[in-house]
């Protein structure tokens, strides 16, 4: 009898852990419809929005989509403004309704990253987060259709002050480049959707990073207005069973019509076409083969009426309206745009390269684009020593060390092309007479003289011309000039003043 009951026992207890097998093979085969991965970075001065947009997500989930899944990973400033709750740490969310109403808190632990010193923050300005956050959602939401949704600051391509993603807590930033290798170690990793809140993120060069990686992707020309994307109903659209450009553009008319209904009609969105046909890169393809054939001197002219966004981005427009068949391939890929007055799409162009910031920045290492397609790169070289060298010869010469050498006396005719153009001429000290230095700008500008002089390897200001002096003259005695060996001159536009067609004269001569 005693043998029957541990009979009994035994295969009550083998169905039990069959039965759980069992379910654990269904829930492994679980194929959701849809995941929605929001990376919201709010550890800065956007705390306070962070948590508005976190609300609006919540609110727009809708629970008749059950197999759709939305994943919030979430970082507050530490001892910044606590208007939500009382945290200011990382969370992990799942947005599910479960019948308290209440949301499903993950463990940031999951993602398998060190936090940081304080409390249980992660770093959301290393890519690595990114990565661990996609690669937990694979492993436990697998899904043919993934969506992202990048929260934080902009700065385009590739931006000094703001990437994509800052963390001021850890002083630390995510560039273009390093989201495109973080994206790439995602095994079965391809995104339908991806969603860029953050400024002047629509470049051609930001499109191209994630060739291979991404569908479509939604961003702006425009710094994008701190209360962000209409999250509400973002991610109604999205959980929506609608073709996928269907949502893409209820999306960018949502977003459009919320900030004119706001009494803020100064803003862009844009949706563009990535690996979907192969769109992005056919159209590259054809841009290459027509820039050639683009008059520059054209392109000069169409320069200085195009919008400018970010410093020295421009819209695509400077380019496509010189050809009617590259107009034609870019309505291919931008599905969605507002305004009209703009493509939908940037590039990097500055005026003036020789003078810009950036442009020792724009290379292979540091932007994808560049290392791919170096036509263009090739591009703005040649543009830029096609347009100032070749007016002005004494070109480049802003800085100290590239300063042009003269001989005393001299009379020469040079130009301020821009504000940021600073112009230096050097000469050595070989007389026994004082010097005059004069420099007459043109009519209606404000140029201004600093001479330096060099002893000892080191570099001493020597004297500044008066401000608002039509006429600026330096003179030099010959009693110091005696104890120089090396003078140095800068000339500049005061107030940013400068004259791109009439030159200034400056002339040394003894007395």
């Amino acid at each position: 009898m005693k043998r029957y009951y541990y009979a009994l026992i035994l295969f009550i207890f083998v169905l039990i852990i069959m039965s759980f097998l069992n379910a654990c093979i269904f829930f492994q085969n679980i194929i959701y419809d849809k995941v929605f991965l929001f990376y919201i970075d709010g550890a800065n001065n956007l705390d306070d929005f962070a948590i508005k947009d976190f609300d609006e997500i919540i609110s727009g989930y809708c629970e008749n989509e059950n197999n759709c899944v939305a994943l919030v990973l979430i970082d507050r400033m530490y001892d910044g403004p606590i208007t939500y709750e009382d945290w200011d740490d990382t969370r992990l969310y799942k947005i599910v309704y479960n019948p308290d109403g209440e949301l499903e808190e993950l463990s940031s632990d999951e993602l398998g990253l060190t936090t940081l010193y304080i409390d249980e923050d992660l770093d959301m300005g290393n890519p690595e987060t990114i990565q661990k956050f996609c690669e937990f959602a694979v492993k436990n939401y697998p899904s043919k259709h993934y969506y992202l949704d990048i929260w934080n600051h902009g700065g385009g391509w590739r931006s000094k002050n703001k990437e994509i993603c800052s963390d001021e807590e850890s002083e630390s930033v995510i560039y273009m480049r390093q989201l495109r290798s973080c994206l790439l170690k995602v095994k079965n990793f391809h995104l339908d959707l991806i969603i860029l809140d953050a400024c002047n993120m629509a470049t051609l060069e930001v499109a191209y990073n994630f060739i291979d990686l991404v569908d479509y992707i939604i961003f702006s020309q425009k710094p994008i207005p701190a209360d962000g994307m209409p999250y509400k109903e973002l991610i109604s659209s999205i959980f929506s069973k609608k073709d996928i450009e269907v949502i893409i553009d209820d999306i960018c008319t949502s977003y459009v019509n919320y900030y004119i209904e706001n009494n803020n009609n100064d803003i862009s969105i844009s949706a563009l076409k990535i690996d979907k046909d192969k769109a992005l890169l056919s159209f590259i393809d054809k841009f290459k083969n027509i820039l050639p054939s683009i008059s520059i001197s054209a392109l000069r002219q169409q320069r200085d009426k195009i919008s400018n966004f970010a410093q020295t981005t421009v819209d695509f427009s400077v380019f496509s309206l010189q050809s009617f068949e590259l107009e034609n391939e870019l309505s291919k890929i931008v599905i969605s745009n507002y305004p009209e007055l703009l493509t939908g799409i940037s590039i990097y162009f500055p005026k003036y390269p020789s003078y810009d910031n950036y442009v020792s920045c724009y290379n292979p290492e540091n932007v994808y684009f560049c290392e791919k397609y170096p036509f263009y790169l090739d591009f703005i070289l040649s543009y830029n020593h096609s347009g100032i060298e070749n007016c002005d010869s004494y070109e480049p010469n802003g800085s100290k060390t590239k300063a042009f050498l003269l001989q005393i006396p001299f009379n020469i005719q040079s130009y301020i092309w821009c504000e940021n153009d600073y112009d230096y001429f050097t000469f050595p000290v070989i007389t026994n007479n004082g010097l005059k230095i004069i420099l007459i700008p043109p009519e209606e500008c404000d140029y201004d003289l600093k001479i330096y002089y060099y002893k000892n390897s080191e570099l001493y200001l020597l004297q500044s011309s008066l401000p608002d002096d039509s006429i600026e003259e330096i003179a030099i005695e010959q009693q110091l000039l005696s104890q120089i060996e090396q003078i140095y001159i800068l000339v500049y536009g005061s107030n940013e003043s400068f004259n791109q067609t009439k030159s200034y004269t400056l002339k040394c001569e003894y007395y």
